[in-house]
């Protein structure tokens, strides 16, 4: 384990880099699937792309510091807003799916033990 510091940050840039390039590639690559069909897939999309943005603008202000730091309270308000968002409805939209799966199954059941 080294106590570089320089190499650690190195180190840090390039999986930054790298998580930022896989990150944005998710959404590209996902846009020419059919995900467009179901409110699901469009709400997966939202959270890809949050997450991309949020990358992105990570990558962004470690290359470059903006004169301004109300510039980046505001970067982060947005993006971290579009993430509270998209997690926000998506997880709503699973946990509805969810439940109506579950009452679904029940009432399957409870017509077979009647019969």
């Amino acid at each position: 384990m080294t106590h570089d510091v320089h190499v650690l940050m190195v180190w840090i840039f390039v999986c930054l880099i790298v998580a930022a390039l896989c990150t944005t590639a998710f959404p590209v690559l996902y846009a020419f699937f059919p995900w467009r069909s179901s409110r699901l897939g469009k709400l997966f999309m939202l959270q890809a792309v949050a997450f991309a943005v949020a990358m992105d603008a990570t990558v962004l202000f470690n290359l470059w510091v903006p004169s301004s730091v109300l510039l980046l309270f505001w970067a982060n308000t947005i993006v971290f807003g579009l993430i509270a968002v998209a997690t926000s409805l998506l997880t709503g939209m699973l946990w509805k799916l969810n439940h109506i799966n579950r009452k679904i199954k029940k009432e399957k059941n409870g017509r077979n033990a009647g019969s």
